[in-house]
């Protein structure tokens, strides 16, 4: 895969969520894939977003005993690519326009290396 948008959230960020995939969709038409990683998700948030379409929820891997501790399940998810090109953003996050540009700044950075 090329590129794709990644976030994550837990119950408490659950709105917060919703209203960043709901500005990808109104304002990016032809956005990539979006995965969210679940932060423990009750099982009826889970179900919500799996009727979202090109949306793929993902399991965060409880890797260490402190995985939810000062956000060390962000350190997972940077250092776990699912595309070539993989832009994170925070749940809280809005989108008020493609992010053609941005994707194009991370390949640029990524042919660099």
């Amino acid at each position: 895969m090329e590129k794709c948008i990644i976030t994550a959230c837990s119950n408490r960020f659950f709105p917060s969520v919703l209203n960043l995939i709901g500005s990808i969709k109104a304002n990016y038409p032809n956005h990539p894939k979006i995965y969210v990683y679940s932060l423990g998700l009750l099982p009826i948030l889970k179900n919500e977003l799996k009727t979202i379409e090109n949306i793929e929820l993902i399991e965060m891997p409880h890797f260490c005993k402190f995985w939810e501790s000062c956000y060390t399940w962000k350190t997972y998810i940077f250092n776990s690519p699912l595309a070539y090109l993989n832009l994170y953003l925070d749940a809280g996050n809005q989108v008020l326009k493609p992010l053609d540009e941005i994707f194009q700044q991370i390949k640029k950075t990524n042919t660099l290396q």
